[in-house]
């Protein structure tokens, strides 16, 4: 049997556990700028994607009302 194997699924739970807890440790918080251009970022994506489906519903409408009326 390969070590694999004997392992089983206990032992990809805690390479799993080992793996998330290193991850987590050497992780840091952004400071103050880093999250305003994050935010700033994401505030502007969603600003784009919501104009974007507006206007997209309003040709449907409009589509919409030349042919059932």
């Amino acid at each position: 049997m390969s070590s694999k194997e004997e392992k089983g699924m206990f032992g990809d739970l805690t390479d799993f556990y080992k793996a998330s807890k290193n991850f987590i440790i050497n992780c840091q918080k952004p400071d103050r700028k880093e999250f305003m251009t994050i935010a700033k970022q994401c505030s502007l994506g969603f600003l784009i994607m919501g104009t974007i489906g507006f206007v997209i519903k309003l040709i449907f409408l409009m589509i919409n009302n030349i042919l059932l009326s």
